[in-house]
């Protein structure tokens, strides 16, 4: 076997001279840093070994996702970032070397707070995914997108954002223990300050490469580290939604252990329940890797229906996408008649889907009861004048609906219109 990589110290000063970041080296199929420039104390102490597996590389092809499509096993990586990072290097069938430029600039603009009662709620933005809108929407013709969406879409490229949510309960509020509260009913509720919903593309075997480390945003953002997160709540089990569960033990190579290891993990018992009844199921979401680990230490939950999980954080079905897809409800405090937050997770995808809810994508589990449950979402929306989150809408990704019938065409009358807010 070939001997590992060292790099010189002349190379180390010329990196650090040219502004670069460098995340790892991997020669060889399981991904060790060899070094590392760390840009502060803080980073350099954030968790798990800061940046040690930004370049981890798994052994074989991600299998397929109804989402995104895996990564080709080799070629070259080279995309910009919509907020001035810039992701280049090579990816081999022995190793991915990464860089990324950007630093505290791109960390910055990764991040969107929203401040509403007892909460700070958190956008967090960690990549993009980019997909072939022939493929993603085959029954609606170019013709069709050019002639109502061309502002909103003006090439055959949809580009998604992805990301996931940081609720944190204001210190004033907050539960000093953690463990169960007593609940309405019988329910029990978690004593919850640091919420964190999906979890986004990862570093384990991901379906995209991520183009920032979430474990570096959480730090940004509110000074979270990993192990301070209480409860992490999926809106369903695609692996573009639960890749940051996961990493490498910095400890022993090749094990894969929690990030989040302080927190339960939340779905609905029924989206569970599916995607664990086969072997390619399990396959589709990577069950071995982002959910195995999870399940064998007790940290997986599962829910049934609409409730409360911890006072101000609702989850709320809303099938179609996937069998047990659910959005997640933020309020201040257990009030539902106070204005709210949605994180929609995969409710919807595109933009045009707001104007056109009747459009499913071709990865929805059941187009007709995605459209049904999409449209229910967002008269919800507008009942309650709430803000929309959403991880694939464009970052920030948060927004109000309006009723816009006059937009319609022979769907019927359910249109609606996105009012994106202005980022902080």
């Amino acid at each position: 076997m070939a001997a590992a990589f060292r790099p010189t110290r002349r190379l180390k000063r010329v990196l650090t001279a040219a502004g670069l970041t460098v995340f790892g080296v991997s020669c060889y199929l399981k991904s060790r840093p060899l070094f590392e420039r760390r840009s502060s104390d803080a980073l350099a102490d954030v968790g798990i070994a800061g940046h040690q597996q930004i370049a981890a590389v798994a052994s074989r092809r991600p299998p397929p996702c109804f989402c995104c499509s895996s990564s080709e096993s080799s070629g070259s990586i080279n995309s910009n970032s919509a907020h001035g990072g810039r992701l280049v290097g090579k990816q081999t069938r022995r190793g991915f070397v990464t860089f990324l430029r950007g630093g505290q600039e791109d960390l910055e603009s990764s991040v969107h707070k929203l401040e509403m009662g007892e909460f700070d709620v958190y956008l967090l933005n960690d990549g993009d995914i980019e997909l072939p809108l022939a493929k993603m929407f085959p029954h609606i013709s170019a013709d069709i997108w050019q002639e109502r969406f061309s502002d909103i879409q003006p090439d055959d490229i949809a580009r998604l954002s992805s990301g996931c949510v940081l609720v944190v309960r204001k210190p004033e509020r907050h539960h000093h223990k953690r463990g169960s509260l007593k609940g309405g009913g019988t329910k029990e509720l978690y004593a919850a300050n640091h919420i964190l919903l999906d979890s986004a593309l990862g570093i384990i075997n991901p379906q995209r490469w991520p183009k920032r480390d979430l474990r570096h945003l959480l730090l940004h953002a509110a000074n979270i580290r990993p192990e301070d997160i209480d409860l992490v709540v999926h809106t369903h089990l695609h692996s573009d939604h639960t890749g940051w569960n996961v990493i490498e033990d910095p400890k022993e190579e090749g094990k894969i252990i929690p990030l989040f290891s302080n927190a339960k993990h939340c779905v609905q018992e029924r989206e569970w329940d599916f995607w664990t009844s086969s072997e390619d199921l399990k396959a589709r979401t990577q069950y071995d890797i982002k959910l195995r680990p999870l399940e064998e230490r007790g940290m997986m939950t599962k829910i049934q229906g609409r409730q409360w999980l911890t006072p101000g954080v609702e989850v709320v079905p809303c099938e179609g996408h996937t069998p047990g897809h659910q959005v997640i409800r933020i309020v201040d405090g257990k009030d539902s008649e106070k204005r709210g937050v949605y994180w929609i997770g995969d409710a919807m995808h595109h933009l045009a889907q707001v104007q056109s809810p009747a459009w499913s994508p071709v990865f929805d589990w059941d187009p007709e009861i995605s459209a049904k449950s999409r449209i229910r979402l967002m008269k919800n929306i507008v009942e309650e004048n709430a803000i929309l989150l959403s991880p694939h809408f464009p970052y920030p990704g948060c927004g109000t609906i309006a009723v816009d019938n006059d937009s319609c065409d022979n769907e019927g009358s359910n249109c609606f219109r996105f009012i994106p807010m202005t980022k902080n």
